[in-house]
C-alpha cells in the first residue's frame, strides 16, 4: 500500500513538472512568434526602404544622364522622352546606362563647380568697398554763382570767410561744374549790438537742390532723367555717353539719382490723375502685365502697370505698381470717386466697379 501511495505521489509530481514545462514552452512559442512578426515588420520596413532607396538612385541617374546630354551632348540634338510603345534598338551597348562613366562625370563636375563657387567667395571678399569721391577734372569750367543773405543790412556786415558748394552740371555736350559761393559776413564792429532777429555771423541759405548731399545738380539729373524715360537710355548707355565726356558715372550713383526725383514728380503725378478723373465725364482704362527684372531672383517676374486716359483732353497717366496686381482693390484705388463713363474691356474687375460707375462700356 505504501509502494501504490508512493509511485501516486510520483505521478502526481511529475504532471505538476510536466505543467509546468508546457506552460514555459507555450510562452516560449509565444515570445517567438512575436519577435518573429517584429522581424517581419522590421524587414518590410528595409525592403520598402531598400526600394524607395533604388527609385532615388534612378532619379538621380537619369539626372545626372540629362546633365551630362545637356552639357557635353550636341546642341543640336533634342532628347524627347519616349514613346513606351517604341520599340528598343537591339544594339548591346544601347541596353545598359554607363553608370561608371556617368558617376565619374559626375564627380568631376561637382568638382569644377565647388572650385568656381570658391574662386567666387575669394573674389567677392578680396573686393574693396567702392567710395564715392567728388569729380574732378582741371579741363571742366568752373561757374561760381554769389548767393547773398535776403532782407540783411549787409553795410553792418564785412566778409570774413566763404562757404563753397560745388555741384556737376552738365548742360547737352557740356559739362562744368557749379560752385556756389556763400560769403560768410561777420560784423564790421564787433562793439555793434545784433540787429533784433540777425546774427552776428551771416550765410546765405543754399537754393533749392533735388539731392541737398548728392555730387549732381538739379540740371545734371534731370538730364539723367530724360535720358531714361524720355530717350529710352539704359544706365549702361547712359555710362557710355558720359565717359565720353570724361565723367565716370557708376551705376548705383545713377540708381541714387532717380529715386528723389521721382519722390518730387509724385504731386504732379497725383495731379494728373485728378485732372483725368475730374476735368471730363469720359475715361479710358486698362490694366497689364509687364516683365521686370527681379535682382534678388535674377530673372524676370510678371509686375502690372495700369493706363488711365483722358481722350477729350489728350492727357494719359501710366501707374505702375511694383509688387501690385490687377485686383479689384488696385482699380478701387486708382479710380477713387469716379462715378463717370468708363471705358475698358470686359476684365471682371470693371464689372465689380458698376455699382460705382454710371454706365461701362
Amino acid at each position: 500500500m505504501s509502494e501504490i501511495e508512493t509511485l501516486r505521489r510520483q505521478t502526481e509530481t511529475l504532471q505538476n513538472q510536466f505543467a509546468e514545462v508546457s506552460a514555459m514552452v507555450s510562452t516560449l512559442m509565444r515570445q517567438a512568434e512575436e519577435q518573429r512578426q517584429h522581424y517581419d515588420a522590421e524587414i518590410a520596413k528595409k525592403d520598402a526602404k531598400i526600394e524607395e532607396q533604388a527609385k532615388e538612385i534612378l532619379k538621380l541617374k537619369q539626372n545626372v544622364a540629362w546633365f551630362v546630354r545637356k552639357f557635353y551632348g550636341k546642341v543640336s540634338e533634342k532628347v524627347r522622352a519616349l514613346d513606351k510603345n517604341q520599340l528598343t534598338i537591339p544594339f548591346p551597348e544601347w541596353q545598359d546606362e554607363p553608370t561608371a562613366e556617368i558617376e565619374k562625370m559626375r564627380e568631376e563636375v561637382d568638382k569644377e563647380l565647388e572650385k568656381q563657387r570658391e574662386e567666387l567667395k575669394s573674389t567677392q571678399a578680396k573686393k574693396p568697398r567702392s567710395t564715392r569721391s567728388a569729380i574732378k577734372n582741371p579741363s571742366y569750367p568752373v561757374v561760381t554763382v554769389v548767393v547773398e543773405p535776403d532782407g540783411v543790412d549787409m553795410s553792418n556786415y564785412k566778409i570774413v570767410g566763404h562757404e563753397y558748394t560745388e555741384k556737376v552740371e552738365i548742360v547737352p555736350g557740356k559739362v562744368y561744374v557749379l560752385r556756389i559761393d556763400r560769403p560768410v559776413y561777420g560784423l564790421v564792429n564787433g562793439q555793434v549790438l545784433v540787429p533784433e532777429g540777425q546774427k552776428g555771423m551771416m550765410i546765405a541759405k543754399l537754393p533749392p537742390m533735388i539731392i541737398g548731399q548728392g555730387m549732381f545738380g538739379n540740371n545734371a539729373i534731370v538730364e539723367f532723367m530724360l535720358d531714361k524715360f524720355a530717350y529710352y537710355m539704359p544706365y549702361y548707355r547712359q555710362h557710355q555717353k558720359y565717359l565720353n565726356l570724361g565723367v565716370d558715372l557708376k551705376k548705383t550713383t545713377l540708381e541714387g539719382c532717380f529715386k528723389p526725383m521721382a519722390e518730387l514728380l509724385k504731386p504732379l503725378a497725383e495731379e494728373l490723375s485728378k485732372a483725368i478723373l475730374n476735368e471730363t465725364g469720359y475715361v479710358q482704362c486698362d490694366g497689364t502685365t509687364i516683365p521686370v527684372v527681379n535682382k534678388e531672383k535674377h530673372k524676370a517676374c510678371k509686375e502690372y502697370i495700369w493706363t488711365l486716359r483722358a481722350p477729350l483732353l489728350h492727357l494719359v497717366r501710366y501707374n505702375y505698381l511694383y509688387e501690385g496686381s490687377r485686383g479689384g482693390k488696385v482699380g478701387e484705388e486708382l479710380l477713387g470717386n469716379y462715378k463717370d463713363y468708363l471705358q475698358t474691356d470686359d476684365y471682371e474687375v470693371y464689372r465689380s466697379l458698376c455699382s460705382l460707375i454710371r454706365i461701362l462700356l
